[in-house]
């Protein structure tokens, strides 16, 4: 995460405030940043804040963390509207996020502020019980694993400009990052179209002259007879088609409908030599790469059958 995001949040888990009195907590807080509370602790911190069993969590920390919204319900501002997000972790149990939301309805129900939104993400299947018509603010309840809404997170806060290959996931607007062993790895079977993939083996510090030079020079490979090149894609080297329009209509439709139990969709394009089967293809892939997970497969089922069994061995 950069510095102009880091300062964007504080972060506080419960033993630290258990160790404040609430004077102290308050000249603590750092009003110009959103306070992000762990509310079960973090896995990665030493001993003391280790996330802990329902138990000896109600037990510990549920006070604490009960004093910190005291803190921080007094001093925000009642003519702003305030948004509550509570956010699955390891761990989480659907007791600790009843209780939490228990605390929030107690000391929320007699606040002024403008309007009081939460929005509660959790992986759990079945529902906390809750509804509107008890609660004393708007509840959104969303299903969404831990895992997807930490890739969502992490394409919303971390600007790195470090050489991880980026491609899109089934999850709206959130990114996945290969690293380059995970690159190198699955391009034994596939050609994967990652953000800005046109310029592999391309310097990034060309002048606009020879930059100009190397897209000439891959537009007359192209027209010469060799495979269309991701760099001749961007700069649309190849002749506009309706059937690409038509295929990339149809496809899109069927990726929509998909869903993670559903049978694959096969289709075919079918077609001579040297009528540009392949480059249609390619076109439609190009188009796509930045919406969906889009890998170009160059090889035979079998050898990416044994791909998948060397991982599984390995």
């Amino acid at each position: 995460m950069d510095s102009g995001k880091q300062q964007l949040f504080e972060m506080w888990v419960p033993e630290r405030i258990r160790d404040l009195k609430n004077a102290d907590l308050t000249s603590c807080i750092d009003w110009k940043k959103i306070p992000w509370l762990f509310a079960n602790g973090r896995t990665t911190d030493t001993k003391p804040n280790l996330p802990k069993d329902f138990k000896n969590w109600k037990a510990s920390w549920l006070s604490p963390i009960g004093r910190f919204l005291d803190v921080l319900i007094e001093q925000l501002d009642k003519q702003l509207p305030l948004i509550t997000v509570i956010l699955p972790f390891k761990g989480l149990e659907a007791s600790m996020l009843s209780k939490l939301v228990d605390r929030l309805d107690e000391r929320l129900s007699a606040s002024k502020f403008t309007a009081k939104h939460v929005l509660i993400s959790t992986d759990k299947s079945e529902t906390i019980g809750l509804s509107n018509d008890e609660l004393s603010f708007d509840l959104s309840l969303y299903h969404l694993s831990a895992k997807l809404l930490g890739l969502g997170l992490a394409t919303c806060l971390d600007s790195s400009t470090s050489s991880a290959y980026i491609m899109p996931t089934a999850l709206k607007d959130a990114n996945a990052r290969l690293t380059q062993t995970e690159f190198l790895y699955l391009r034994e079977c596939l050609t994967v179209l990652y953000r800005d993939c046109e310029m592999e083996g391309i310097r990034p510090d060309l002048s606009e002259e020879e930059m100009d030079d190397i897209v000439r020079q891959r537009q007359e490979a192209f027209l010469s007879g060799q495979q269309i090149s991701m760099l001749s894609l961007k700069h649309d080297h190849d002749a506009r088609r309706t059937l690409v329009d038509n295929l990339r209509s149809d496809i899109m439709k069927q990726l929509e409908r998909q869903t993670v139990t559903a049978s694959p969709t096969v289709i075919e394009l079918i077609h001579k030599p040297g009528l540009g089967g392949s480059t249609i293809a390619r076109r439609i892939l190009w188009e796509l790469h930045e919406t969906y997970p889009a890998p170009l497969c160059e090889k035979t089922l079998l050898s990416i059958y044994r791909l998948g069994t060397k991982r599984k061995s390995a």
